[in-house]
């Protein structure tokens, strides 16, 4: 298992787990240090080289970068995740994905792009349904 020593809000330096960081990501009051966090966990992803984490906090990310308005960065980091999770058939992450390409498009202007988009994250796809 690999830690990272990063700087936290104290500013002393501590092992963090890719976990905790994903936690503490997703509870942060400011966006910022959601960013902060969110890096800081692609960095430990990146070091295991696992694809899955990786894409996790891509997703993460993506939640991040809505939440400052920086909706076409959003977008393009969402769709290479949502090939991913496709291709890996992770089903809950896909549907979050979908979820996130009608909220963008929603705040991009494209209506009939997001109404898509939503149908397609509440339907039960095939392999939910067999």
């Amino acid at each position: 298992m690999i830690h990272l020593n990063i700087i936290l809000d104290t500013e002393s330096p501590e092992e963090v787990e890719f976990d905790q960081l994903i936690k503490m990501a997703k509870s942060a009051t400011f966006p910022t240090n959601a960013y902060h966090y969110a890096t800081k966990a692609y960095e430990y992803a990146s070091i295991q080289k696992d694809k899955k984490q990786l894409a996790l906090v891509e997703l993460l990310l993506v939640d991040v970068l809505m939440k400052n308005g920086a909706y076409f960065d959003a977008l393009n980091k969402n769709i290479q995740v949502l090939k991913f999770f496709q291709n890996e058939e992770m089903v809950r992450e896909e549907a979050t994905a979908w979820r996130y390409m009608a909220i963008i498009h929603s705040f991009l202007g494209n209506h009939s792009k997001q109404l898509d988009y939503c149908l397609l994250y509440t339907s039960p796809s095939p392999r939910d349904r067999g």
